[in-house]
């Protein structure tokens, strides 16, 4: 049955990437892929966020880690469009651009983890 849910979460996240990467887009950065960059720091900080309770709460797997982590953050956050839009700036020769969005991407993505992380446990802990 998780299966459901993860088919109902990366519908929902899908969608949700959709309308906030072409929002971020509209914004003015020149030949760079804010969009995508945009939904996978969101979407770290997010995973964090919603690991940490899932642990703190023992419910790592329970059904909501299928919907929210496995569907919605799956279909939300998106590697093959990073790869593509890496491939695409190197092909044009815009190396600095590309090593900007590669160590951006990783550099930020796994520090929003973290305090997304971080955040949630302290509020778990303070509610002890």
């Amino acid at each position: 049955m998780n299966w459901l849910y993860v088919f109902i979460g990366g519908g929902l996240g899908s969608v949700c990437r959709y309308l906030t990467a072409n929002w971020l887009n509209e914004l003015e950065f020149k030949d760079f892929p804010i969009g995508t960059l945009g939904v996978n720091l969101i979407g770290s900080f997010i995973i964090g966020f919603v690991i940490c309770y899932l642990q703190f709460n023992n419910m790592l797997e329970d059904k909501l880690k299928y919907l929210l982590v496995v569907g919605f953050l799956g279909g939300f956050t998106t590697f093959s469009s990073f790869a593509l839009e890496n491939f695409l700036l190197i092909e044009r020769k815009a190396i600095k651009t590309s090593l900007l969005y590669i160590s951006s991407s990783l550099f930020l993505g796994i520090l929003l983890a973290y305090i997304g992380y971080w955040l949630m446990n302290r509020i778990l802990v303070s509610n002890l």
